[in-house]
């Protein structure tokens, strides 16, 4: 919690620092509201978008605070926060500014920003805009007609950003107040060199630190038609540890498949040293031919990632797992990390499936509910007229249904939501209303 408060204090204070220093630079003018306004949206413009490079490389340091999930999803806010306040500072500058030189860079940064952030939120991310149907159907129609709105062309695209916050770099350093004061010109160098450090880093630096990290495809493994698992091997012996339930990108480079970035939870118990999984399922162009790769194909692993982890919350007595299709991923993880080393448990694990040809595992599963001291195994079929046990969705009132016929306590339990993101945005609220509190509902809505 601590550490949460110190970041988000630097994320929200940052921008004070070039406030002041352009304030004192002519406390006379900026003490007139005119020029007192577009200075404070002006240098939150500056910083945070800054800051959208620092975030974009998503650093462990700062995101093992708040995992990837909220991570990201903050990174996606503020970029739309920090471009409305670009537009607000534009919609109040009265003055003529400096030069034609600061307005056009201005102009031109502003123009950027706008158009990769809605790019981004449309076609890269699983974004609030995609709720609006019509933005949803303009996107698919683009999809189907237009290669370049496919993922990995927008994600070449969107560094045109690093393009915009030079032209804004630019335009801050043509500035009257820039010009008059050192400490402001410094000020704004240091926020760009932070920045573009950030972005050299993930850009550049980190792939050659992966390319000393190769992994290559040890196994694929066929789950059922839909699902494949990757077993990964390091070339130089060595693991990289995770927690249960965290997720790494994947990056193959194989004639088979596009040479992607993308991320996807890791199935792999973490005490297994010979090799880690990857347990993915076919829902799209990219993850469809996961199954071409060979043995023996390289790969760089980037992770782990996230906090999606019974390990993270060792306070609570009873685990409820609920998944949706590939949710189930991150509880393999888990489930196999209880199984090995952790077996005095007390877990629930509750899967919506179409019908029992979506289920994996099921021998794994019942070797589990034998040895895990308290394990029950609830698989719900959606679909399948013929299953003889639970069926349909998985709501408040099958959910508590199922708790009660396994003596379970709701008040000592966490619970862990992973699957669509229609069955996140149902079942949470529906916890609530149960009166379980906020601080043991767990869930991932990351998408990419």
């Amino acid at each position: 919690m601590v550490k949460k408060l110190f970041w988000f204090l630097v994320y929200f204070l940052s921008p004070m620092i070039p406030m002041i220093a352009v304030y004192n630079s002519n406390p006379a003018k900026y003490n007139n509201p005119s020029h007192a306004v577009p200075l404070i949206f002006g240098e939150i413009a500056y910083v945070w978008l800054m800051y959208e490079f620092v975030l974009s490389a998503r650093p462990k340091f700062i995101e093992r605070s708040f995992g990837m999930d909220k991570f990201y999803r903050f990174h996606g806010l503020m970029a739309i926060v920090s471009v409305l306040a670009v537009l607000i500072h534009q919609s109040v500058v009265k003055e003529r500014l400096a030069s034609e030189l600061s307005t056009f860079f201005g102009s031109a940064a502003t123009v950027l920003y706008i158009g990769v952030t809605i790019l981004a939120l449309i076609f890269i991310i699983d974004s609030i805009l995609l709720k609006i149907k019509p933005v949803l159907i303009i996107r698919n129609e683009c999809l189907k007609r237009f290669s370049v709105f496919k993922y990995n062309k927008q994600v070449i695209i969107h560094n045109i950003s690093i393009l915009a916050y030079a032209a804004m770099f630019i335009h801050v350093l043509t500035t009257d107040a820039s010009k008059n004061s050192l400490a402001v010109r410094w000020i704004y160098i240091i926020y760009f060199i932070i920045g573009a450090m950030f972005y050299i880093y993930h850009k550049f630096v980190k792939k050659l630190i992966l390319d000393k990290n190769l992994f290559r495809v040890k196994e694929v493994v066929k789950e059922n038609n839909t699902m494949w698992t990757l077993k990964l091997v390091p070339d130089n012996g060595q693991l990289f540890s995770y927690k249960p339930g965290q997720f790494a990108f994947i990056k193959p480079f194989s004639s088979n498949i596009e040479k992607e970035e993308h991320p996807f939870s890791i199935s792999s118990n973490p005490t297994n040293k010979d090799y880690i999984s990857f347990t993915i399922k076919e829902l799209g162009d990219f993850t469809s031919k996961i199954k071409t790769l060979k043995a023996g194909d390289k790969l760089h692993i980037d992770g782990p990632y996230g906090k999606f982890s019974y390990l993270e919350y060792p306070s609570e007595k009873t685990q409820v797992f609920i998944a949706g299709g590939v949710g189930i991923v991150p509880f393999l993880s888990m489930l196999r990390h209880m199984h090995s080393c952790d077996r005095n448990r007390d877990v629930i694990f509750l899967l919506g499936v179409n019908n029992r040809s979506d289920l994996i595992c099921l021998k794994e599963f019942e070797e589990m509910e034998k040895e895990i001291r308290n394990f029950k195994f609830v698989p719900v079929m959606f679909k399948d007229d013929g299953w003889e046990g639970e069926k349909g969705l998985i709501h408040r009132e099958k959910l508590e249904k199922i708790l009660k016929e396994n003596n379970k306590n709701i008040d000592s339990c966490g619970f862990y939501i992973c699957g669509p993101s229609v069955m996140t945005n149902s079942i949470v609220p529906a916890l609530k209303t149960m009166g379980i509190k906020r601080k043991h509902i767990h869930f991932e809505k990351f998408s990419m």
